[in-house]
């Protein structure tokens, strides 16, 4: 492990702080300068850093201060909308690692971009969610930025995973359960069809 004192951590990015430059200081800690996603810029020690303990200039905290009392009419104590609920889990679960999902998306790489750290700017890009939809990436490569989202229902995000089987077949493209449907049959029947023949053979139309 590298010891503190000869880390280098310029050009890293710790939650929406990006190192710029080791600082001088006299205190007995490592400092760093960094800039916030804001624009402004902070002197942070290099355990607080290392330690998720300071992620930003200090906006994050504000924003989640001024969040929790009203934005836009959407979140007002005890009448949160769905818009500002699901805007919230967004940037908990790719900002904050204490929360609910992190391993999976702010740890995975997973971010929300600099314009959508406003709710007002998410939910003119958006608009309210509608009944029974919640947000979906279309490129699950890239992360919550507008162009790349869209409500969706359950059943269309869970296509969209990087583990569905999508299967191209006479200019249709479907997933395996999809497919199953399409054909008539199930979906562990056409699962082991695929697993011995050739797919032209596998998604060939049953006869009575």
């Amino acid at each position: 492990m590298t010891r503190a004192w000869r880390e280098d951590l310029s050009g890293q990015q710790f939650g929406r702080l990006t190192v710029l430059r080791e600082a001088e200081t006299d205190k007995a800690h490592r400092h760093w300068l960094c800039r916030c996603s804001c624009g402004a810029e902070i002197t942070v020690g290099h355990p607080a850093l290392k330690r998720g303990a300071t992620q930003s200039c200090g906006c994050l905290r504000r924003q989640s201060a001024a969040a929790q009392m009203t934005v836009h009419g959407n979140a007002r104590r005890g009448n949160r909308s769905r818009a500002y609920g699901i805007w919230s889990g967004m940037l908990a679960r790719c900002e904050i690692k204490s929360a609910t999902g992190y391993a999976q998306y702010g740890g995975a790489g997973v971010q929300v971009c600099q314009r959508w750290h406003t709710f007002a700017n998410f939910l003119a890009d958006m608009g309210e969610p509608p009944a029974g939809m919640s947000i979906d990436r279309i490129e699950n490569e890239r992360g919550y930025e507008p162009g790349n989202c869209r409500w969706a229902t359950s059943q269309t995000q869970n296509e969209n995973r990087r583990n569905v089987r999508w299967i191209e077949f006479c200019g249709k493209r479907m997933t395996v359960t999809q497919w199953a449907k399409h054909l008539g049959i199930s979906k562990s029947t056409l699962l082991e069809a695929l697993g011995k023949h050739p797919v032209e053979v596998a998604l060939r139309p049953r006869t009575a």
